[in-house]
């Protein structure tokens, strides 16, 4: 009869710190660009550019949930990724050497990066610095691009975004500026927690050493992703 209560009360046991784990995990979903499964070999290479990142077409429960492929971009040339907090060592080693350096970045082929005690900082990659294939030899880890339609952006990252403005020039025509979006999460150890598309003027305040963000914007002539920007807010705020 002993034996018996002893066994239930260990498996009892372990069904509770089975469910305790469940919890703290937060029933973390697993994805595509989470695991690196959508970064393939290219079924039609260009050149040089033996690797793809499919599309990781999220669902509205996980288009929101953010882990450390979000702080990395995927270079296409050799199937690596290059990630805010790496150093230019690390970095140039997959990057290739800087082909132009001013105040506050290096730049790279189809790559921008800004340092900060020898430590990535700030990841960009835009059509107006590079052109054609250069602008698209990096891709975020959910298989973003220049040039990608923001019906796919969609997909991945979801439909918060900022509609661009329309305002009037000195000439008295109306202009409309570019549309983006932008999405902000804390990194807290390993753990990281989706913010919004704006942090309020306490959480500026605040501790800001763990909070990152990516910027999206998008060409007003055809509404296609035009820029990438992954940083830490701290870099991008003079902190």
């Amino acid at each position: 009869m002993k034996k018996t209560l002893l066994k239930g009360g260990v498996i009892a046991l372990l069904a509770a710190l089975l469910l305790s784990s469940a919890a703290l995990s937060g029933c973390r979903k697993k994805t595509a660009s989470s695991t690196g499964e959508n970064i393939v070999k290219s079924e039609q290479p260009q050149g040089n550019r033996e690797y793809d990142v499919k599309l990781d077409e999220r669902t509205k429960e996980t288009q929101y949930q953010y882990g450390d492929d979000d702080l990395s971009l995927v270079d296409t040339v050799s199937g690596k990724k290059i990630s805010l907090g790496m150093s230019r060592d690390e970095i140039e080693k997959i990057t290739g050497e800087a082909t132009k350096t001013d105040a506050e970045y290096k730049y790279y082929d189809g790559v921008i990066v800004a340092y900060k005690d020898d430590k990535a900082e700030a990841l960009v990659t835009a059509s107006g610095p590079f052109d054609g294939d250069t602008a698209t030899r990096y891709k975020t880890s959910r298989g973003i691009y220049i040039g990608m339609p923001m019906e796919d952006f969609k997909k991945a990252y979801g439909d918060e975004y900022s509609e661009g403005t329309e305002s009037t020039n000195e000439k008295g025509e109306t202009e409309k500026s570019a549309s983006r979006a932008t999405r902000y999460f804390k990194k807290s150890g390993s753990k990281i927690e989706y913010i919004g598309q704006n942090l309020e003027s306490n959480q500026k305040k605040g501790d800001t050493s763990g909070i990152y963000f990516q910027d999206f914007m998008f060409s007003k002539n055809d509404n296609t992703v035009a820029t990438v920007k992954i940083a830490h807010w701290d870099t991008m705020h003079g902190r």
